[in-house]
């Protein structure tokens, strides 16, 4: 390797954790905490300064399969569905009733992965179910974090989402995380 390699590469190294920690400069925090019903879950979503933003119920006896709604303001944004009878997991949203996005699972021997493909672009998931800690990247660039907060008994989760994402879709992957992390804990 000669010396001009050796720069390129530190010069590309070094580009990634600029744009990588440009992310975290610009994000919005959300706190995710779930309460455990009889048939379900249902989760409430909170800015870092209190303010509940967003309401994630769950409706069973719906349909085959799990159903969560995103709500704002009493209207919903999104609806996620668990698709049942596959080998491995794989989730849809829509909005309006339309399909938007499909979350399933990529076999992996070492990370939990989950390729997204959606009208918003392509993500993909990546973390550890052990320790809570996901990342979600789009075009290889990180553009959220999901992390367990230790401090409360509950599942709580905090999210970093970059303020170019959409919010709420993005709390849509985390809660079917947790929903697919509490499904594999249950067994």
């Amino acid at each position: 390797m000669n010396s001009f390699s050796i720069y390129f590469a530190f010069i590309q190294l070094l580009l990634i954790y600029i744009r990588n920690t440009q992310m975290l400069e610009r994000t919005r925090k959300f706190e995710i905490q779930h309460t455990l019903l009889r048939f379900g879950r249902d989760y409430s979503v909170r800015d870092i300064n209190g303010n509940s933003n967003y309401k994630i119920v769950y409706k069973w006896l719906h349909s085959l399969g799990k159903t969560l709604k995103i709500e704002e303001n009493h209207k919903v944004l999104y609806e996620i569905k668990h698709v049942v009878g596959r080998l491995y997991a794989e989730w849809q949203i829509y909005q309006n009733e339309t399909l938007i996005s499909q979350l399933k699972h990529e076999p992996s021997i070492f990370d939990v992965i989950y390729k997204v493909k959606s009208v918003n672009g392509n993500y993909r998931i990546q973390g550890n179910f052990l320790l809570h800690n996901f990342n979600i990247r789009k075009r290889r660039v990180k553009v959220a974090k999901i992390h367990k907060n230790h401090v409360h008994s509950s599942d709580t989760y905090g999210i970093d989402i970059n303020s170019k994402e959409d919010p709420a879709f993005i709390i849509a992957l985390c809660i079917i995380i947790d929903v697919i992390r509490h499904h594999y804990s249950d067994m």
